[in-house]
């Protein structure tokens, strides 16, 4: 399952769009956001 960032707020801040998979499409706030961690696939 991915997660992709599909659209950020006004002036590149938040509040960022976000795909989650193929399915799911919610929004996070700055503060949200910045507590999540990825790995890139190797």
């Amino acid at each position: 399952m991915g997660i992709a960032m599909v659209s950020n707020g006004i002036f590149g801040h938040g509040p960022y769009a976000v795909l989650l998979g193929s399915t799911a499409q919610f929004a996070l706030r700055r503060p949200e956001a910045l507590k999540i961690r990825c790995r890139a696939p190797q």
